[in-house]
């Protein structure tokens, strides 16, 4: 149990604030035990306004809890937190699109070069006419062990007969 610096209002240890006047955490402070042989200071019967204020309103706890919240939220600080949350998150979307953007061109670089290779390797020349032509290469094979790459038409053509 801790107590209140400015009011003497017990509390509890996890209090913020005191219910009674407001004070923050950082001012309260543990009571001593007294010493039964220690002499008593008096005490002053003299009440705060805050005193006054609690005993005609009972709800005055839950005003001035409002009425913090309200000044947190409306406080300048909160309001550039957001904004550099807000920017933070923007700096992140941007940063995704700009690496979707790049994948995008990878990947059509990549297509790209898949079909140049697939037409590079491809792309023949006909041993019987010199002609050169893109597709599958035939081969004719002759008795004497011997092959001759070819285009389709002279495949073909040498089969016919």
């Amino acid at each position: 149990m801790k107590q209140c610096v400015n009011c003497h209002q017990t509390l509890e240890d996890n209090d913020i604030f005191c219910p009674n006047c407001g004070t923050k955490a950082e001012e309260f402070v543990t009571p001593i035990t007294p010493n039964p042989t220690a002499p008593v200071p008096p005490t002053s019967n003299a009440t705060t306004p805050a005193d006054e204020a609690n005993t005609a309103n009972p709800d005055n706890n839950q005003n001035f809890i409002r009425s913090v919240q309200q000044d947190f939220q409306n406080s300048q600080s909160l309001g550039m937190l957001k904004n550099k949350m807000h920017t933070a998150a923007d700096k992140v979307k941007n940063a995704d699109a700009e690496k979707k953007k790049k994948l995008k061109i990878i990947s059509i670089i990549a297509v790209l070069a898949v079909v140049v290779l697939l037409c590079v390797t491809n792309i023949h020349r006909c041993e019987e006419c010199d002609k050169v032509y893109l597709g599958k290469q035939y081969t004719i094979r002759f008795w004497g062990g011997t092959n001759e790459d070819v285009c389709k038409e002279c495949y073909n053509d040498y089969y016919a007969w």
